[in-house]
């Protein structure tokens, strides 16, 4: 989360000043700019189209914990749900900002409050659900490719792009370089000369 810059707490404290949500969903197919107040709004060029959307749950830590924030929109007019069930969705990046407009619906100030990965969605009673948590979620990733001295890759794959004639590998450093193609060897050649040997960190022990 982030806190509000002190000219938008100011716009908002004089009379007569509206605030509303701004929501950026940065798919695959496209960008896409809703707004949740009841006319479309433009900010930084881009048309925020207008969509009855709430928050739901908001749920901050004050660690290096994962912040997450739960957006239901109305799902009446089967915009978002559509959206949602056009492509995938998880992983694709949100942008929520608050905004302050005048009587005009002329945006006078404009602050980001939170920016994170889509991570789940939920259709129901006339609902449509989506959690969105912060890029902090990445950390939980765990790899599933192990280091190994042999190449990884695929021969004559996308990441070997060997194109020649010889129509065997054995994924070995020897083998690339005869057909010399270790630039594009995927494998730690030196892995096994360190194994079983102590690394110290720090000072050498003496």
């Amino acid at each position: 989360m982030k806190t509000f810059d002190p000219n938008t707490v100011l716009e908002l404290a004089k009379e007569g000043q509206r605030f509303f949500i701004l929501i950026e969903l940065q798919l695959v197919s496209a960008t896409y700019y809703y707004n949740n107040s009841d006319i479309d709004l433009y900010e930084s060029g881009n048309k925020h189209n207008s969509l009855d959307f709430t928050f739901g749950n908001i749920d901050q830590t004050a660690d290096m914990g994962v912040d997450s924030v739960t957006m239901v929109f109305n799902s009446a007019d089967s915009v978002m749900t559509a959206l949602i069930l056009s492509e995938d969705i998880l992983g694709r990046t949100a942008i929520i900002s608050f905004i302050c407009v005048d009587d005009d619906y002329s945006i006078i100030a404009a602050e980001p409050l939170f920016r994170g990965l889509m991570s789940d969605w939920k259709i129901g009673d006339g609902k449509c659900k989506i959690e969105i948590k912060s890029e902090l979620v990445l950390w939980r990733k765990e790899t599933l490719r192990t280091c190994q001295s042999s190449c990884r890759w695929e021969f004559k794959g996308t990441e070997c792009a060997y194109a020649g004639d010889i129509d065997w590998c054995d994924q070995s450093y020897e083998h690339c370089r005869d057909l010399a193609n270790t630039d594009n060897f995927g494998g730690f050649r030196f892995l096994p000369d360190i194994m079983e040997k102590q690394i110290w960190w720090g000072r050498v022990s003496k």
